[in-house]
Parts: C-alpha cells; structure tokens; sequence
C-alpha cells in the first residue's frame, strides 16, 4: 500500500509525533510505502506553537526508509476551530489521488486536513479529551489510546462503530548498558527517584519536588530528563541541593538507558495524561510509579490501576516515596506488578499487531 501520515511539527520529539514516527516506520517494515507530511516549528495563531524537528528523530526516520516532506507553514488555527494551516502548500506536495491510507492524530476534533481529504481511506488517531468542537465524524476509523477516553468521546458524538482502543505502542529500545549512571552523572551510591518530559511549557508540576523536598536526604536523589527550566528554579526555591535536571534525549536508546538507572519512576504533570508513552517506557523496565491526579486528564492513573500509587497532596506522594526507598517488600510487589500489567496490556508487540491490522482491515474495506 502507498500510506501518507500528516502531522504539524511531525518531527519534533513529543508523544503524538512520536507515536505516528512508530506508525510509519512499522508500516514500513510490512512493506508498504509511507510518505511522512510534516511543518517545521510553527506558532497558534491563539498562543503557543508547535514544536519544530528534532534531529535525532528526522535521522531515526530517514534510516528507516520513511519519505520525509517539508511542509511549509504561517501558522496554525486552533485545533479546537478546526486546526486549518495558514499560508499552508501542503496540498501541492501531497497529492491525495495517490494513496490508499490517510493517517493523522490530534485531540479528536474535526481537523483539517483530514477533513478535507477525499477517496483514501482516513484513520485519525484520538489524543484528547476535551472535543470542544464534538468528535471528528469524517473518518473510516479512530483509534482511542486509552479506555479513559470513551466516554467523553460518545458524549462528543464519537462512533464507537468506527472507534477502536489500541493502546500506543512504543518501542522499548533496551541500551547496551543497563544502570550506566556514570555515563548520565547521576549518584551511583544513592536511591534515585525521577522521570522524564518533553521541554516545552505548560507541563510543570510542583508535586514531585515538594514531596521529595519533605523526605530528601544524603541516601536518595532527584534527577529530571527534559522538562523546562521551572523545575531547577523550583528545586533552588526549595532548598533541594540533590537534584539535577539533564537535557532531553530523544532517542529511545538514551531514553532507556537514563530509566535503567532510576529506582522509582516519580510523575508529575499539571495537565495530566490520557495514556503517558513515558509511562508505558518506566512500566517496561518495571520501575514502581507514584503519580498525582490532574484538574484535566487522569488517563494516567487508568494505567497503573493495580500496580503503581496515586498520591492527593505532596504529603502523601512523599510518604509513597519514604515506603518505597524504605520497605523491600512494598517495592518488590510494585515492580513485579508493574512488569506484569506492561506484559499484559501495553507489550510493543501486543500494540503493534492490533494498530497494523486495522490499518489493513480499512484499507481492505472498499
């Protein structure tokens, strides 16, 4: 098959670009044809803007045979007005006529260009929760990345008919070396709590560093890959003196390698997440999880039901934290059923085999 993937800023290092980046290289591996339509960094014309490419990531697609298409860009409308490019010449690069696929993702709003495309097949994969605008109801199939969403997507008029819940499937790419804490800076006498998160804004949560300011002492550690520059200013604010904020890495390689060193993957996130890939990473090196509830997307905590811990406050995330450096038995039962529930629902494999052959089934559907 010849399958187009359109998406603005579709080769920057965030979830959804990410998730589709997977999609089109494993299409590939099915020996299909994939033509990748992507911006650069682009504003809203609202506030904000989309990230632009990343490097490391434009490589891991042309190594993998995807045929990589700059589109150009102005600006771009909110997703929740129907997301239209400005000043835009993607349809003089991608001509329709020639596909037998169409593939985007978003928050699940009507979204153009998606709205606009006529004669191949449109899968959209489902981001959001919030639909402002009702549910996109032009496409083929929608793919829901977590239970979470349903309902909010059939109040909004979503088509449970056309809608399937596949989980994203992310690659797990294991380092050479496991636990190479020198090679990231990071203590290897000390008990190490920490995460990951894409460097842009909005995303800052104080919970994690207020709970670790509660029990921090000189047997553990605090260490942050990506995230903004508020969370050194915030560590400074709170007397953390063992903490450390490392750039962000985009491959799934160093990724991996910087989880391998953690004793405990400690969440937090002001918005919240409808089904975290960061997550999905710590869950597969089977890390025990502490995380916090949001005013907007708690898909998070629909992820470690049975295996990992919500805190309310900063209280009590710190008590989590106190009980797992502390109590062997408490961290052995919550690795092992975090490795579990990974094996169960979130495996590559399970989620690879589930997204391919709806991409076929649609296809096939004339």
């Amino acid at each position: 098959m010849k399958i187009a993937i359109i998406k603005q800023g579709g080769l920057c290092a965030g979830g959804i670009e990410k998730y589709l980046q997977q999609i089109a290289v494993e299409l590939i591996k099915c020996g299909n044809s994939v033509d990748y339509f992507f911006t650069d960094e682009v504003p809203y014309v609202s506030s904000g803007f989309q990230p632009g490419t990343d490097p490391g990531r434009k490589i891991f697609m042309e190594r993998n045979g995807v045929n990589l298409f700059e589109v150009k860009c102005k600006s771009i409308n909110p997703l929740e007005s129907g997301g239209f490019w400005n000043d835009s010449n993607l349809f003089e690069l991608f001509d329709q006529n020639l596909y037998d696929v169409v593939i985007g993702g978003h928050k699940g709003e009507p979204c153009w260009p998606f709205s606009e495309i006529k004669g191949p097949k449109i899968i959209e994969t489902v981001h959001g929760t919030d639909f402002t605008s009702g549910a996109s109801t032009y496409s083929d199939a929608y793919v829901l990345i977590s239970e979470y969403q349903r309902q909010r997507w059939v109040r909004a008029g979503g088509d449970l008919q056309r809608t399937k819940i596949i989980y994203p499937m992310v690659k797990i790419e294991k380092p050479a070396l496991v636990r190479d804490r020198k090679s990231w800076n990071i203590p290897d006498d000390k008990f190490v709590f920490g995460y990951h998160q894409a460097a842009r804004p909005g995303l800052f949560s104080s919970i994690p560093l207020d709970a670790y300011a509660k029990i921090q002492n000189n047997s553990n550690f605090f260490v942050l890959l990506g995230g903004t520059e508020e969370y050194t200013e915030y560590a400074k604010s709170k007397g953390i003196i063992n903490f450390m904020r490392i750039p962000p890495a985009s491959s799934s390689e160093s990724v991996n390698s910087f989880l391998s060193c953690l004793d405990v993957y400690a969440h937090g996130r002001f918005d919240g997440e409808v089904c975290s890939s960061a997550i999905i990473e710590a869950m597969a090196h089977g890390l025990p999880i502490i995380t916090h509830p949001s005013a907007f997307n708690n898909g998070h905590l629909t992820q470690i039901e049975d295996c990992g811990f919500a805190a309310s406050s900063a209280h009590d995330y710190a008590n989590l934290m106190f009980h797992l450096q502390n109590d062997k038995n408490i961290y052995k039962f919550s690795s092992e059923k975090t490795i579990q529930k990974y094996e169960n629902f979130f495996s590559f494999d399970h989620c690879r085999k589930s997204l391919i052959d709806l991409v076929y089934d649609i296809a096939s559907n004339k």
